[in-house]
């Protein structure tokens, strides 16, 4: 599997509400959105099983595995990416997200159903910053020359990995940990740290599986491979990777997490606040709009362009930035244009018709 796939799976899976799996053979994952959806969707699925190392960062990740090899096999047989799951397996799949937290019958109170959904957001919005940033070192990985080194042995790859890695972590304050899967026969060195007053953490694993003969490292949004002639360029890879978690990624978490923070009562002021001005904004300027307000964290606006009915501007802004400034909002919408302020940016895109359905 190439890294790019590889990725790419990563990304589907951290949407995913669940991932069923059949052994070692296949697996699929489902997403499930209650108030459009009618029916759990095909988000993923695979003809191959999850093998140990992409399994640990599903673990990384977060999202619910679970052995269920009949259900598995079929749904990745008779189910199709991007559509509803076929009606027969409705009962099975219903049981199954009736257990998952995030879907549990059980009573919930407003205000508490408010804050998971909110943490939940929050999480998902992190998680696209980590991509964001990583993708940097990713890039410049990619175009420097890769570095082989001849003569390593599965005993001298594990104990390159000791002696550069402690340095690397101690300079980027990372803990480190290693443990040996004898199982699987994979050497597991763990890179730790987080920013504490948020609970929130950031993780980097680094594995050498024996058998494959390959050196794994991964995150929660990415997993490449390494054959182990490359295990400087690993290394290097490493390294990039611990310091952006340092010079950015920490710095641009904690503004995210401490923007993110609203209670409901603020919600419900700027969700119907934003309405009320994109519908005042039609009403004067004719601009047709959509919304989506799905999440709790940041609303999602979308403009058509009056100079080109061909085009639409994209529009995301956090709700505690809408309340700083509402006005800044309101003046904004009536002239769109490219911005990219983290927390308030437009994008010029060609006209979708299924985003403005929501109103």
């Amino acid at each position: 599997m190439k890294s790019k796939s590889m990725n790419k799976i990563i990304e589907r899976i951290k949407l995913c509400d669940v991932i069923l799996k059949n052994g070692q053979k296949n697996f699929v994952g489902l997403y499930y959105y209650a108030p459009t959806y009618d029916a759990p969707e095909v988000l993923l699925k695979c003809d191959f099983g999850l093998n140990y190392c992409l399994s640990k960062i599903v673990n990384l990740i977060g999202t619910p595995c679970i052995e269920r090899k009949i259900l598995a096999q079929s749904l990745v047989k008779r189910g199709k990416e991007g559509y509803y799951i076929p009606r027969e397996f409705y009962d099975p799949v219903g049981t199954i997200y009736n257990k998952l937290p995030d879907y549990s019958k059980e009573k919930e109170g407003a205000n508490e159903k408010f804050i998971r959904e909110l943490n939940n957001n929050v999480l998902t919005q992190l998680f696209y910053l980590e991509k964001r940033h990583y993708k940097k070192i990713e890039k410049k990985f990619c175009s420097e020359k890769t570095v082989q080194t001849k003569n390593f042995t599965d005993e001298t790859v594990v104990s390159y990995f000791q002696r550069e890695l402690p340095d690397i972590v101690e300079k980027n304050s990372f803990d480190y940990s290693y443990s040996y899967n004898n199982k699987n026969d994979v050497h597991e060195f763990y890179l730790k740290s987080g920013i504490e007053e948020h609970d929130y953490d950031l993780c980097q694993l680094v594995m050498f599986s024996v058998p494959e003969q390959k050196i794994y490292v991964g995150n929660r949004c990415l997993l490449h491979s390494f054959e182990i002639q490359k295990i400087e360029s690993a290394v290097a890879f490493v390294k990039g990777l611990l310091e952006i978690c340092t010079k950015e990624i920490r710095k641009d978490a904690k503004i995210y997490i401490d923007d993110f923070k609203i209670n409901p009562k603020v919600f419900n002021i700027a969700d119907k606040s934003i309405k009320t001005m994109l519908e005042i904004n039609f009403n004067s300027t004719g601009i047709e709009y959509g919304i989506d307000d799905s999440e709790k964290t940041i609303i999602m606006v979308y403009l058509r362009d009056k100079n080109d009915p061909s085009k639409m501007f994209e529009i995301c802004i956090s709700y505690a930035e809408f309340m700083r400034n509402p006005d800044a909002f309101r003046k904004f919408i009536a002239e769109p244009r490219v911005s990219d302020k983290w927390n308030f940016w437009c994008k010029r895109r060609k006209y979708n018709p299924e985003e403005f359905e929501s109103h």
